[in-house]
């Protein structure tokens, strides 16, 4: 009987081993879970997000930032600090608005850049700081002026049309007045030529849009000299000047 008794006394852990078996054990309490939310959680989200983005269209970069998406906020004021970023096929582009003098100045290391590219930057801007009355929708503008052009010539042409005399014995196959209609207005960009549609397309007011440096040049990125200069400039004082100056009386 005593000989099972000392077998059961030195199978008993004493305290330190306790304690490291425990030890052992907390760490797994942890990695344990974290491993089950990977593997049958995480991973399988990521995956589905990864053929989400496949099966999503590539929008062209001129067709991004709808400026009809944009809203006016009466609350919010565009100022120097307001930007934005954009990585455009011609390079990365910071842009704000100058209130002052209605132009839209950028920082960026290409010169290359043309009106459209430009402006889909600026139509991120409103977008993104609810400003759409800064904004002139020059697309917008065209396409306006261009329906009331042909409208004007369309009246024109079918003028010219009910004057003319047709005599309708001669040819079995006359066009009516609807078909010469259509037919003037499928070449009314033929009739007009490119040199007189490049003037209907021109508008008087549009965005502006000024470069004033390269991309690394713009002050954001940059520590703000004036507070460091106003940092040594603050002489060193001890405690009783401060005292001394805290309980100053005239």
């Amino acid at each position: 009987m005593s000989n099972y008794i000392d077998e059961f006394e030195q199978a008993k852990l004493n305290t330190g081993q306790i304690f490291f078996i425990l030890l052992s054990l907390i760490p797994m309490c942890f990695l344990f879970p974290m491993w089950v939310v990977a593997k049958f959680i995480y991973e399988p989200w990521v995956d589905r997000l990864a053929k989400i983005r496949e099966d999503l269209p590539e929008i062209p970069f001129l067709e991004r930032w709808p400026i009809d998406k944009a809203t006016q906020s009466d609350d919010k004021e565009v100022n120097e600090n307001s930007v934005v970023y954009e990585s455009t096929p011609k390079g990365n582009v910071v842009m704000r608005f100058n209130s002052e003098d209605e132009v839209f100045e950028y920082w960026s290391d290409s010169t290359q850049l043309v009106y459209k590219e430009l402006d889909v930057v600026a139509r991120k801007y409103v977008n993104l700081f609810c400003c759409k009355d800064v904004y002139i929708d020059r697309q917008a503008k065209q396409t306006e002026k261009f329906h009331k052009e042909r409208i004007k010539y369309l009246k024109e042409k079918n003028g010219e049309v009910e004057e003319e005399e047709e005599d309708e014995d001669a040819d079995l196959f006359v066009k009516t007045k609807g078909e010469k209609a259509k037919e003037a207005e499928n070449n009314y960009v033929d009739d007009r030529g490119i040199i007189d549609l490049n003037k209907l397309l021109s508008v008087e007011n549009a965005n502006r849009f000024k470069r004033l440096g390269k991309f690394n040049e713009f002050s954001g990125w940059n520590v703000n000299k004036n507070s460091l200069k106003l940092k040594k400039e603050i002489p060193n004082i001890s405690f009783s000047s401060f005292k001394n100056m805290l309980f100053k009386t005239d």
